[in-house]
Parts: C-alpha cells; sequence; structure tokens
C-alpha cells in the first residue's frame, strides 16, 4: 500500500515538473527586415543592401534564448566601379544566443553566435567583375530590443499567453571566411553591419 502511494506520488511530481518545463519553454516566431552595409574598405566596390530574414527562438529561461534564423541580402557593386553594376545575392544560416532582462513588456537584449552564408555574384556585361562567388563564415554580435504586446492571459500558473513582438536591433557581422572582394585583403575590411526591424509573435 505505501509503494503505491509513493509511486503516485512520484508519478503526479514528475507530471508536474514536466508541465511546469513545457509552460516555461517560450516559442518564438519573427520576420526581419532591414539595411546591410559595410563600415570598412568593402565600402569602396559595393553599395549598402536589403536584408530580410526567418527567426525562429526558444527560451527556456526568461533571461536566455537561442535563434536560429535564416538570412538574405541584397546589394551591388559600386558604379564608381563600372556604370554597369553587379548583383550581389547572399542567402545563409545564423544561430545566436540571446541574453537580456525582461523590463515588463520591455526586453532589451544583446546576442552572439555564428553564420554561414553563400554569396551569389550576378555578373553582368560590362561590370567591374571584382567579387567572387564563395561560402561565408561569420561572427554576429549585436544588440536591440522587443515590445510584447500581449494578447491573452491565461489561468495556469500565472504564465502570459501568446504575445505580439515588435522590435529593431543592431548586429555587427565580424567575417572570419570571405571570398575576394576586390582589392579588400581580408581583415576587417571585409565586416558588415545590419540594421533590421523585427515583427513576430511568442507562444
Amino acid at each position: 500500500m505505501r509503494a503505491r502511494v509513493m509511486m503516485t506520488v512520484t508519478v503526479t511530481g514528475l507530471l508536474l515538473l514536466t508541465s511546469r518545463t513545457a509552460a516555461a519553454l517560450e516559442l518564438e516566431v519573427q520576420s526581419q527586415g532591414g539595411v546591410l552595409t559595410f563600415p570598412g574598405e568593402a565600402a569602396a566596390v559595393t553599395t549598402a543592401g536589403a536584408q530580410w530574414g526567418v527567426l525562429l527562438g526558444l527560451a527556456p529561461w526568461p533571461a536566455l534564448g537561442v535563434e536560429l534564423s535564416y538570412q538574405g541580402a541584397i546589394y551591388r557593386t559600386d558604379e564608381a566601379l563600372s556604370p554597369v553594376q553587379d548583383q550581389v545575392l547572399e542567402n545563409g544560416a545564423q544561430a545566436v544566443v540571446k541574453v537580456g532582462p525582461r523590463l515588463g513588456r520591455f526586453e532589451p537584449y544583446a546576442l552572439g553566435g555564428l553564420a554561414v552564408s553563400h554569396r551569389d555574384v550576378r555578373a553582368r556585361e560590362g561590370g567591374p567583375g571584382v567579387l567572387q562567388d564563395g561560402a561565408l563564415a561569420k561572427a554576429p554580435v549585436g544588440a536591440g530590443f522587443d515590445v510584447r504586446i500581449p494578447l491573452a492571459r491565461v489561468a495556469v500558473l500565472g504564465e502570459v499567453g501568446p504575445s505580439l513582438l515588435l522590435g529593431a536591433r543592431g548586429t555587427y557581422h565580424f567575417l572570419l571566411r570571405t571570398p575576394a572582394l576586390g582589392d579588400v585583403d581580408g581583415g576587417r575590411g571585409a565586416d558588415q553591419i545590419g540594421a533590421s526591424v523585427n515583427l513576430g509573435a511568442r507562444f
């Protein structure tokens, strides 16, 4: 009899713990759009362009989360090199860790991680031909904020229900590997800076 009671208590406790852990794990989905530019020597051979992305985030704790995303960008060679500009597309993936407090509905954070992408140069006849196709490796570091707009409140352990997220972030991409970019010889000259607005939801 005692063994049966202990088994019942143990199973009940595990079920409660599992349900609490599941309730605490938050899922975020966001879309992203903004600008991408080059702060170093690469600015002499490229123009600022547009960037976009789709983000999937998991937050096991309120102050710590992991984010996986698709990242895309488009920019051109500078017309000072040639009146005919080559078009450049980047497509890749990014994984970052986000750390930050939650100050009510305002949620600032810092982020850092790794990213890989592929540069596809759409060369045109008469273009400068200074950029090459190839793989890029980056170390993104940045900061941003989200504003949480609750859609509903659920009466389970005081948890907040689904919310809209509206935010902005800035990211500095340290280029760890890059194919030829004009006369830029690696170093920090090929680094990128991105600024974006994010819109999504948390569940």
